[in-house]
Parts: structure tokens; sequence; C-alpha cells
């Protein structure tokens, strides 16, 4: 299977809200083009902490019982109780920074109960990592910069409405923005494997959509997982 199987959107967030893959583009509110602060191809998003957002709208493929979202964050400043990303349904499914007051990054469902896991070791103001949440009907499992940092049982997704819309840097409901950097937002609708999560932090280098990899040599590798 290739990495780009099962793929819904990718947004590279290179000054525009743009849908690399599906045309699903996000609606950018208050958040700023850093051309200086990016982690792959020609810009991020910067986000102050004051209501700015990156909505990537009500998706189209239903990702409540499986799939996989993954990003490039670099944050600025550890805020208390900041939201990363949150979905629109009821707040069942987001990233929260400084969550439980030690500083660390917390993945976070609710399948009916509230399930969590944190980074093993706290993140670093200033420096970029790469972010993955796979679940399905079963578990959920974070993973930083290649490495899993644990699982958990959990049931489907349940948010309080049908749509499931996800919006990086926060929601006015509940006013805990996210202070900091995102790049290279994916959105998938299965989990992917633990060897393609491998491959797109690629020793720290990252691999942005559309996942070709091209060795030293000039040729592409059709053997590589990343290849479409």
């Amino acid at each position: 299977m290739a990495i780009i199987d099962n793929l819904i959107s990718y947004w590279k967030m290179d000054g525009n809200g743009l849908d690399a893959h599906n045309g699903n583009d996000a609606t950018v509110i208050g958040a700023s083009v850093d051309n200086v602060n990016k982690k792959l191809g020609t810009a991020s998003y910067s986000f102050d902490g004051t209501s700015d957002t990156f909505d990537l709208n009500y998706q189209t493929v239903d990702v409540r019982t499986e799939g996989t979202l993954a990003f490039w964050v670099r944050t600025g400043v550890n805020v208390n109780n900041a939201e990363v990303y949150v979905n629109t349904g009821g707040g069942s499914f987001k990233m929260w920074e400084n969550k439980l007051g030690d500083g660390l990054f917390t993945s976070e469902i609710h399948d009916g109960a509230v399930k969590r896991v944190e980074e093993l070791v706290a993140h670093s103001d200033n420096t970029w990592y790469y972010l993955v949440v796979t679940w399905d009907s079963t578990n959920l499992e974070f993973w930083k910069n290649g490495v899993s940092q644990g699982t958990i049982g959990c049931g489907a997704i349940n948010p309080a409405f049908d749509d499931f819309d996800i919006i990086f840097g926060g929601e006015s409901a509940s006013s805990q923005w996210y202070t900091g950097n995102i790049d290279e937002i994916g959105l998938w609708s299965r989990k992917i494997e633990d060897s393609e999560v491998a491959s797109l932090y690629n020793s720290g280098n990252g691999l942005a959509y559309p996942f070709v990899v091209v060795p030293r040599h000039g040729f592409v590798n059709f053997q590589d997982p990343g290849i479409v």
C-alpha cells in the first residue's frame, strides 16, 4: 500500500489554504503566512494565540471510525490548555498543549468517555515536531517524530453533530488558543502503517505530498512505500 492510498486531503500551507490533493480547501482566519519559520515548502502558518484558525471544513468522508491526522508543529509559547486542533462536533477529537499542567502534547478522543495519550518527553518551543494521530474503533495511537508515544483502547469518535470539522488553532467556544506554527497537514480515512509514519517523518527531513522519494542519484525509487 502506498502512503497516498485513502488520503482525503493534504494542505501544504504554502501561503494559502488550498488542498493539494482533493480540492477541499481550508478557511484561514487570522493566522499569518510565515516564510521564515517553515518546515517544508515555501511557508507555514503562524498562530498568535488570539483566535487565529485554519479550518479544514466539513469532510466528505466520515473519519469517526478510522483515520489518521498528521502535521508538523512548532510551538511558540507553552500555554496552559491550548488547543492545537479541535473538532467542532462537541470537541470530541483534539490535541492539547499543556492540558494537564505538565507541558506535554496530549492527544484526546471521546467515545462516550475521555481517552488520552500524552507525549513521553516534553517538547521544546521553537523546534519542529512531526505529530501523527491514528485511530479506529479499537485504539487511539499518538506518534511524535516517528516514535509511538502510546496507545489507548477506544471506540468510534462520538461528536455531538453528524458533521466532522477539524480546526487548527482552537475555536471560539472554548477560547483556548494555540501559539506557534503549523505546516503540512494530511488527513487519511485509514490508519496508516508504522512504516508509513517513519517514511513521512523521514529522519526529521519530512516527506511532503505527493510523497515521492527521489534518491541522490536522481532516479525515483518505485519500491519505496511513499511512491504513488
